[in-house]
This record gives structure tokens, sequence and C-alpha cells, in this order.
């Protein structure tokens, strides 16, 4: 394994996972668990925006599924409870 190849390796360890692994946590602690799995699920999400937009890459009606699927997900996941009333309060 040359140097560039260590330090590639490197790189990509402490910048991209490292970093990752550190704003997933703050997510975590500052949002909760919740919040933070609907992060990566809107990572597919995002690849793909960006490769029609980048790449050129074509999209597909099954694609335009998904992505509102995963949206619709999302959504319903951030949704606040409303309090239950008890039946016997007066309103």
């Amino acid at each position: 394994m040359e140097v560039d190849d260590a330090a590639a390796i490197a790189v990509l360890g402490i910048i991209g996972t490292g970093i990752a692994y550190v704003l997933n946590y703050q997510i975590i602690t500052s949002e909760g668990a919740t919040v933070a799995s609907t992060v990566t699920y809107l990572v597919p999400v995002v690849a793909i925006v960006l490769g029609v937009l980048v790449l050129g890459e074509s999209i597909t009606a099954i694609t335009l599924a998904g992505i509102a699927l995963v949206l619709v997900g999302v959504a319903l996941s951030r949704r606040q409870a409303r309090p239950v009333k008890d039946k016997h309060e007066v309103e």
C-alpha cells in the first residue's frame, strides 16, 4: 500500500466517518433517536436527487414512488401526538 492510499483511507476515516459519527450523536443528544433515524432514512432520497441534478441520471416512476414512501414515513414519524382527552372531561 502506498503512502497516498494510506492518506486517502485516513482522510475518509477521519472526515467521512468520524465527523458523521459525531454529528449523528449530537443529533441523538439534542433531538432524540427518532430524529436521528429519520436523517438516515433521507440519505437515499438525497443521493437520488443529487444523482439527477449532478450526474444527469434518469428517474423512474418506481423511484418517485420510493421517494414518496420515504417522505410519508418520515412525516408520520415526526408528527406530534395529540393529548388524549378523558371522556369525563368537560369541554
